[in-house]
Formats: C-alpha cells, sequence, structure tokens
C-alpha cells in the first residue's frame, strides 16, 4: 500500500474523528467502515464528495456503497486480498465467530501487514 496514504489512513482510524460502522462504506447514521474511512479522506483531499442518493438509503462515494472505488484502490495501491481482509475485520466474519474488530485494532493490523 501507498505509504502516504496507509499512514493518514492509521491516524484517520486512530484519532476518534469516525464513528465505527458496518456492512456499508457510510450509513446514514453518519458512521464509517474502516475503507469508508478511506474513501472520505480520499474525498477530502481530491474533493470528490458523498453523494445520498434519491432514495435516501445510502451514502455512494464515486459510485460504490460496499468497497473501495477502483480510482481509490489504485491511488492507495491496495490489493483486493487485503481490501477483503479489513472488511472481515471491520464487519466480523459470521461463518466462524469472529467479532468485529475495533478501528484501534484495525489501525494496528494495516500498520503491520500492509
Amino acid at each position: 500500500m501507498d505509504k502516504k496514504w496507509k499512514n493518514k489512513w492509521i491516524t484517520a482510524l486512530k484519532s476518534g474523528e469516525y464513528q465505527q460502522g458496518r456492512g456499508a462504506l457510510r450509513t446514514l447514521e453518519d458512521k464509517f467502515c474502516c475503507l469508508g474511512v478511506l474513501c472520505d479522506l480520499y474525498g477530502k483531499e481530491k474533493g470528490v464528495n458523498w453523494e445520498l442518493r434519491k432514495n435516501k438509503i445510502k451514502y455512494i462515494f464515486l459510485d460504490e456503497s460496499g468497497t473501495l472505488p477502483t480510482i481509490v484502490k489504485q491511488e492507495t495501491c491496495i490489493k483486493d486480498g487485503k481490501m477483503s481482509i479489513v472488511i472481515t475485520l471491520n464487519d466480523g466474519n459470521n461463518g466462524d465467530g469472529e467479532p468485529p474488530k475495533s478501528f484501534n485494532e484495525i489501525a494496528d493490523w494495516i500498520e503491520e501487514n500492509l
């Protein structure tokens, strides 16, 4: 992963600025999954805004609501396999009963593994 983006992401996850959510990049309650935090950082740097679709059931970021948009993956250099792992860390794994991890725990994993 690109070092600049990795450091920004870790800092943001540990900052307490974001409330953690699950199942979407950003919820209507203004909670973010860990990938949603990365999208928000990207948006702030690149001038890209979140869109609340007309049906007002979810936020969209560059036409995505549950995974990183392609341009964000490319610019941050995060691989699909690693992205899948952080999704599981954030949302938990119902198949094996693994509970979701906190943003601090996810940030520590990112620091060690990306």
